[in-house]
């Protein structure tokens, strides 16, 4: 017996409904943010906190479907000696070597990206690994969206505040998603039950750049999606 498809899937499967890929939403991440200035201190230097990175950039990956997903395929430890203080003390640390697997995942498609990466940590005994996989994560991200973190090129970068987020993006098929449809009809929606008047071009607008082109196709794909979703109600 064939398999009955819901109007979703339906979507999903008609090629006039461009979804976008894996590479398509690693570039609106990368799209979202051009430059981070530091905001911890280390050792006589500063540095860009992981909380920061991921603050920045985990609302986007939710936002569009994507997860990173972390392996670590070997560790190696050494153990590091030396004096501290006037006085000389005897300190030892151990120095992990990790090499670790990034691989980016469109959850609605399944499409993969998979990259190696290694990363060095030194700390007390058990901290080492800890440390070699979360500075590995950071500048996995930092350095694989090519966030600018040095001062004399973030001077040259538009930025608010400091974070210095790229201009809208310009809106293309590859960005017409059933997501995007869901959001203009829950705002029309909104907008009707606040007996106000709801702009499709005023919507679009304040998310991206649009071409007057744009807009019919875009009020032509809303409403095939929204009289589809809504036989399937009735």
């Amino acid at each position: 017996m064939a398999r009955a498809y819901g109007p979703v899937e339906k979507l999903r499967k008609t090629k006039q409904f461009i979804t976008m890929g894996i590479y398509s939403k690693l570039l609106e991440i990368q799209r979202s943010v051009r430059a981070l200035l530091p905001n911890a201190d280390g050792n006589n230097y500063k540095y860009i906190s992981g909380s920061k990175v991921l603050g920045i950039v985990r609302p986007k990956m939710d936002a569009l479907g994507v997860i990173l997903k972390t392996e670590v395929l070997d560790i190696t430890n050494i153990r590091q000696d030396y004096t501290v203080g006037r006085d000389q003390r005897p300190k030892s640390e151990i120095l992990s070597s990790v090499k670790m697997r990034f691989t980016w995942i469109d959850v609605e498609s399944g499409e993969k990206d998979v990259c190696e990466w290694s990363a060095n940590g030194q700390n007390d005994w058990d901290k080492g690994v800890g440390s070699a996989m979360t500075y590995g994560e950071r500048y996995f991200i930092l350095k694989y969206f090519h966030i600018a973190t040095d001062e004399d090129d973030i001077d040259r970068l538009p930025r608010h505040e400091d974070v210095g987020p790229a201009s809208k993006p310009t809106l293309t098929d590859e960005l017409l998603t059933l997501d995007l449809f869901e959001e203009i009809i829950k705002a029309k929606e909104n907008a009707k039950g606040a007996n106000k008047r709801f702009s499709l071009a005023g919507f679009l607008e304040s998310k991206y750049i649009v071409d007057q082109e744009m807009l019919p196709k875009v009020n032509v794909k809303v409403t095939e999606y929204y009289n589809l979703t809504r036989e399937n109600k009735a």
